[in-house]
């Protein structure tokens, strides 16, 4: 998919390899997940999906669902986590 850039596209984010989907495409799959498996955007599964995130180095994707989760703690810990490195790149 990513090859032809259908729905998908390949970033590189550092040295991972990265796919982001269409923006029509993700609402597709979330309003599809909402209606066929309403558990996998229970809090509970955000916040283990923003886990796998953090640990895999993609911290502003982890604290968008940690905000969704409303996981504030958490939030707050990959924010300050990051801090530095975001104060040096002037992003804050």
């Amino acid at each position: 998919l990513s090859h032809n850039d259908y729905f998908v596209r390949e970033v590189l984010a550092g040295n991972q390899r990265v796919y982001a989907m269409h923006p029509l495409y993700r609402e597709f799959l979330l309003r599809t997940a909402a209606r066929e498996r309403p558990e996998a955007l229970a809090p509970e599964a955000l916040v283990r999906g923003a886990d796998l995130l953090a640990k895999a180095g993609l911290q502003d994707d982890a604290v968008g669902l940690y905000a969704q989760a409303g996981a504030w703690p958490a939030m707050a810990a990959a924010v300050a986590e990051q801090a530095d490195a975001m104060l040096a790149q002037g992003v804050v």
